[in-house]
């Protein structure tokens, strides 16, 4: 019978083991891989290339490795891509947010409220809608 439920200081988000385990996870998982060639495949065909801008959602974003090579792909057809991604880990965000800076030099960015909303952001404008 379980009488007390602890949190392993370094399973936590932010840990050094999560983030091991993290990437163990991607190298070794093909979907990751599959996932960017079925995408990078499939959806610039899906879109219609008059919608102009084309909005993507990507829940659980982590460092942007699976989306960045996605977005250059849509920025490279069309002339705007608004771009949400939803993280939670703090050091994964922060690193999209560099990688995203270094690839994409004329982005903008927001950050969430205090209450977790986006100013401006709107789910019927959606075009595609990521979950990691």
């Amino acid at each position: 019978m379980l009488t007390k439920l602890e949190l392993l200081p370094n399973l936590a988000a932010s840990g050094v083991l999560y983030e091991r385990s993290f990437k163990f996870f991607q190298d070794m998982a093909g979907n990751a891989r599959n996932e960017k060639y079925w995408l990078s495949e499939n959806i610039p065909g899906l879109l219609p290339s008059s919608k102009n801008p084309i909005s993507v959602l990507s829940v659980g974003c982590g460092d942007g490795n699976g989306e960045l090579d996605l977005l250059a792909l849509l920025a490279n057809r069309w002339k705007k891509v608004v771009y949400h991604g939803v993280e939670p880990n703090a050091l994964h965000k922060s690193q999209f947010l560099k990688n995203l800076e270094s690839k994409f030099c004329n982005t903008e960015h927001k950050v969430l409220n205090e209450d977790g909303s986006v100013a401006g952001f709107q789910t019927s404008s959606l075009e595609i809608s990521l979950f990691n």
